[in-house]
């Protein structure tokens, strides 16, 4: 997936850098451990081609190769065709993201437990 910032091609990178810059942003301790939650958090709030979330993947996924700021950010979106252009990226990113090697397993696994959680209220729910 790639991305053209002031007329600049860039590769979107979805690796180990991408889930450390996101996790060092959203995790939570559980029994004094710290647990990353950046590709889950950003995977949920994506959902709702919510900007601000767009704007943190994108400068997560391009670490080492450009310092995206917000004024760029903001002249890429304002560079799109149409807002279909707009939603279609989202769409576009969070396939990349079900499917990449290092973020896939990660939203299968918080798919899987959202999925348990809500089995879970139905069941609470319907026994009383």
């Amino acid at each position: 997936m790639k991305i053209t910032l002031n007329q600049k091609e860039y590769k979107l990178n979805f690796g180990v850098g991408f889930v450390i810059a996101l996790d060092k942003q959203y995790n939570t301790e559980l029994l004094d451990i710290e647990f990353g939650t950046g590709v889950n958090t950003m995977y949920m709030r994506l959902q709702s081609d919510n900007p601000s979330a767009l704007y943190e993947v994108l400068k997560a996924a391009l670490v080492g190769q450009c310092d995206l700021t917000e004024t760029d950010f903001d002249a890429w979106v304002d560079s799109l065709e149409s807002d279909e252009a707009y939603t279609s990226f989202f769409k576009e990113l969070l396939t990349n993201l079900e499917t990449r090697r290092q973020t896939g397993r990660l939203i299968a696994n918080y798919k899987k437990v959202l999925d348990d959680l809500e089995k879970k209220q139905v069941k609470k729910h319907t026994n009383k």
